[in-house]
This record gives structure tokens, C-alpha cells and sequence, in this order.
């Protein structure tokens, strides 16, 4: 068994993939609360504070879904057993397609979401690691 799929077996990747999931909308909420303030307000320092809070908002119920979603047994955290098959076979794909849930698909969500952080964090550091370059050279080496 190989990490990745330990990883997504366990019911805490199914939590983690339900509070991913539900961050979408809770996130499409905030950004409405804060467009409704920030046409409210004029000052840059209050439409600063409204921006900041909607940020840590998105991020506390992100936080409180998760922790919410988590599994409150021992006996939960282990790991549930998928069939994965090694080749492919067509009664497979004939049972697989009539019992495909979305559910099950869910944990598979969190390790993409972990790479595409990675990369974004990659990408914002390749950025600073060039500001920096430019700064201190005065040339850009970019392609």
C-alpha cells in the first residue's frame, strides 16, 4: 500500500475532503459580506479591516468545518479498505459505473489540493526570489 493511498483511505482525508468541499461556498459567502462592506465604506483603512477579516473568517470556518467533520472515535481513524483494481476489466468498469458516488471520490480531492498549494507557494517564492534579483542587480534574467 503506498502512502498516497493511506493518506486517502482514512476518514480523516474524507473530513478534510468535506470541509475542502464546503469551503467553496463559505468562501462565496464572504466575498458577498465584504462586497456588501466594501461599497459601504470610503476609508482604505476600513475597507483594509473588512478585507482582513473576511480573509481570517474564511479561513475560521474552514478550521471549524474540518474540526467539526473530524471522526470523534479512535476506531474511525483507521484506515477504510477501497477496491482498487491493477488492470482493467470491463465487469469492473460495468459495477464501478453504476455504483460511482461522489462520496467516494472525495478524499481523492485532498491530495491534489495539497499539490496545487505547493505549487502556488513554489510560484510566490520563484516570484520574491526575482523581485530580490532585481533589486539587488537592476537586471532581469527572466525568460
Amino acid at each position: 500500500m503506498t502512502a498516497l493511498q493511506t493518506l486517502v483511505e482514512t476518514r480523516a482525508a474524507t473530513a478534510l475532503g468535506w470541509a475542502l468541499l464546503h469551503s467553496v461556498w463559505q468562501g462565496a459567502l464572504a466575498a458577498l459580506i465584504l462586497a456588501a462592506a466594501l461599497f459601504s465604506f470610503r476609508s482604505a483603512r476600513a475597507r483594509y479591516a473588512c478585507a482582513c477579516l473576511s480573509m481570517l473568517a474564511v479561513l475560521a470556518a474552514f478550521t471549524l468545518t474540518f474540526v467539526r467533520l473530524q471522526p470523534q472515535n479512535k476506531q474511525d481513524l483507521k484506515p477504510t479498505h477501497l477496491v482498487i483494481p491493477t488492470v482493467f476489466d470491463s465487469q469492473f468498469a460495468a459495477e464501478a459505473a453504476a455504483g460511482f458516488h461522489f462520496v467516494d471520490a472525495l478524499p481523492w480531492i485532498v491530495p491534489f489540493w495539497i499539490a496545487g498549494v505547493i505549487l502556488f507557494h513554489l510560484h510566490s517564492i520563484a516570484g520574491w526570489i526575482a523581485a530580490r534579483l532585481l533589486r539587488r542587480r537592476g537586471v532581469c534574467r527572466c525568460a
